[in-house]
């Protein structure tokens, strides 16, 4: 069984594209799915949509960011097509309220679309311009009805990005979500399996009868 992103990007992506296209990206996100049903470690999952992402959309970044309080994100997971350094896993960045991917992502939970982010201002197009970005696209990972992170893409200054880029990026953030809460069960199902065991010992620790004073006497006898 897929998990759910895999559905979203299929609808997504089943008009407006050449057939070619289409069996590109359905490959692409069903190799990601694929891993995600496998359970691999969740850092596994975040290096490899944060590279099928950028190679799919043709951007020259994509990353994973995870949201660490409302002023701030962690990067996560990098990649980059080798015109620019990809930004270092742990690197952590200034999120502004209502500006920006995730600074929107914040506010509406719903994929964003920046196509210059000059327009945009504030600490975020200061640092898009360092990065030598102009454009770019995010979708939301959304966990328990909160926005946990995003995967994004970015583009420098030649064009705008791909028509319909930032619901296709949403389809690799379920997967992500998907991915995320699977471990958390896991974790909380092997916390809980520890605690049954350690009551178990303990258990039968307390249930070793000790000597009374009294048996003891008697034994003396």
């Amino acid at each position: 069984m897929q998990p759910r992103g895999y559905s979203r990007f299929v609808e997504v992506t089943s008009t407006g594209r050449s057939l070619d296209q289409l069996v590109r990206e359905h490959a692409v996100m069903r190799r990601v799915a694929t891993l995600v049903a496998s359970e691999p470690p969740t850092d596994e999952v975040f290096t490899a949509v944060a590279r099928e992402a950028g190679l799919l959309l043709g951007a020259q970044r994509g990353t994973l960011m995870r949201v660490v309080n409302p002023q701030w994100a962690e990067v996560v997971a990098s990649w980059s097509d080798g015109r620019a350094p990809a930004l270092p896993v742990g690197h952590r960045a200034a999120i502004e309220e209502g500006r920006g991917l995730l600074g929107q992502m914040l506010q509406t939970a719903r994929p964003v679309r920046i196509e210059d982010f000059d327009v945009v201002g504030g600490v975020v197009a200061a640092l898009m311009r360092e990065l030598g970005v102009r454009s770019g696209v995010g979708g939301p990972i959304v966990i328990g009805g909160r926005v946990w992170g995003a995967v994004t893409a970015a583009w420098p200054g030649e064009g705008p990005p791909p028509i319909g880029a930032e619901d296709r990026l949403a389809a690799f953030a379920e997967l992500v979500a998907y991915a995320v809460q699977n471990a958390q069960t896991r974790d909380e199902l092997a916390a809980s399996r520890a605690r049954l065991v350690e009551a178990s010992v303990e258990g039968r620790a307390g249930g070793v009868a000790r000597p009374t004073r009294r048996s003891l006497g008697r034994g003396a006898t």
